[in-house]
C-alpha cells in the first residue's frame, strides 16, 4: 500500500487546499488522455485518484491516519528489537568477583602482590617489579651527574 501523502507530495499535516491543490497538478500530468498508451501514467493516475479520495474526506483521513501510525509504530518497535538483538551486550566477558584478574589483564601488573599479569605483562611471570613504578626513573633525573 502506498503512503498516500506521499503519492499526493504533501506532508502529513498538509491542509485539504494543499491536498486539492496537489491532486488538481498531478492529475493533469499524468491523466491517461495527455498519456495515451503510457501504462505508467495510467498507474500513476490511479494511485493519485485512491490517494485523493481518501484525503479528501476527514472521516477517511482521519481512520488512514490512526491506521498508518499504528503500522508505524510497529514498524519502529521492530527496528527498535533488531537493533537491541545486534547490539552485543556491555559486560560480555567481565566478571565483577574477579576485579583483580580484570585489572591485572588491563594494566599488566597485580597490585595485591605487585607482579606483572595479564596480556601486556611481558617477561615472565611472578616478577616482584612494579611495571607502574616510577622511583628509578626519579632517582635518574634527580641524582647529581658526574663530570
Amino acid at each position: 500500500m502506498n503512503n498516500f501523502y506521499e503519492v499526493l507530495e504533501v506532508d502529513s499535516g498538509a491542509s485539504a487546499e494543499a491536498i486539492k491543490k496537489n491532486y488538481r497538478r498531478l492529475s493533469k500530468k499524468y491523466h491517461p488522455d495527455l498519456n495515451q498508451g503510457n501504462k505508467i501514467a495510467e498507474k500513476r493516475f490511479k494511485e493519485i485518484t485512491e490517494a485523493y479520495s481518501v484525503l479528501s474526506s476527514v472521516e477517511k483521513r482521519l481512520e488512514y491516519d490512526k491506521k498508518n501510525a499504528t503500522s508505524a509504530e510497529k514498524q519502529q518497535h521492530r527496528t527498535a528489537e533488531k537493533k537491541q538483538k545486534i547490539q552485543p551486550d556491555s559486560m560480555d566477558g567481565f566478571d565483577i568477583g574477579n576485579v583483580r584478574m580484570q585489572f591485572g589483564n588491563f594494566f599488566g601488573f597485580d597490585p595485591k602482590n605487585k607482579t606483572k599479569s595479564g596480556n601486556f605483562a611481558g617477561g615472565t611471570k611472578n616478577q616482584s617489579k612494579n611495571p607502574l613504578d616510577t622511583s628509578d626513573i626519579f632517582e635518574d633525573f634527580f641524582k647529581p651527574k658526574k663530570k
